[in-house]
């Protein structure tokens, strides 16, 4: 079977932490068959998905042994994925809950997924929606209109006007940024012009390296 995506990992230590309290038998199983065919939903290897082996129960209950084997410190063979996103998202639980509803929320959607995010600690999926969205929404689309219509090139995190630099040339070069939390993302939630903001591609580019950085903590420097 391939290796977890970071996608799944993110489902996948989800779980942990629903289950690692929990005595019932049942609600576990619950947990671990859901975990089984939402990782079968997501959009990585598709030609793998008609053999039954592929992210099984029984699998998903020897990735599951893996994860715990990082809060007990005991010998097993976790990866340096569930590693990272384990010790990321450890006091960070609730946030990850939400951020995995927020993926299988958009995961059937049809939208390129980018390889530059393909080892981010927020997964592939929710930033490339994202990218998608700055590129095609409406919204988005009206905004372009305006900034070319009124000529603004200044970028709202470092400040720097690009028309000093760069000319006319600057409109083309500014980008448009959704400043909306991740876990906050579901298809039925529709872009808001409030949310939009133009940022030169250096401040964008940061943006989205790390979950907190979606929000206007990070533009405001906090």
């Amino acid at each position: 079977m391939p290796k977890l995506a970071i996608d799944e990992v993110l489902l996948l230590v989800d779980a942990y932490f629903q289950i690692k309290d929990i005595s019932s038998s049942q609600i576990r199983k619950d947990v671990i068959e859901e975990l089984s065919s939402n990782m079968r939903r997501l959009p990585f290897n598709p030609e793998f998905r008609s053999d039954p082996r592929y992210r099984s129960v029984s699998g998903m209950n020897m990735c599951l042994a893996n994860v715990e084997s990082l809060e007990t410190k005991s010998l097993m063979h976790s990866s340096k994925k569930q590693r990272l996103v384990f010790e990321y998202y450890f006091d960070k639980q609730a946030i990850l809950h939400d951020h995995v509803r927020s993926i299988l929320s958009v995961c059937d959607l049809e939208f390129p997924l980018l390889s530059e995010f393909s080892e981010n600690i927020q997964g592939t999926i929710l930033p490339s929606y994202y990218r998608y969205i700055e590129n095609n929404d409406r919204a988005v689309l009206d905004l372009k209109k305006h900034l070319y219509t009124y000529g603004r090139s200044s970028c709202c995190v470092c400040g720097d006007d690009l028309k000093i630099k760069y000319g006319e040339d600057a409109l083309d070069i500014m980008e448009i940024h959704l400043n909306r939390l991740l876990s906050q993302t579901y298809t039925a939630k529709s872009v808001n012009a409030s949310e939009l903001v133009l940022v030169c591609p250096n401040c964008h580019r940061i943006a989205h390296l790390r979950p907190e950085n979606y929000t206007l903590g990070f533009y405001t420097g906090a």
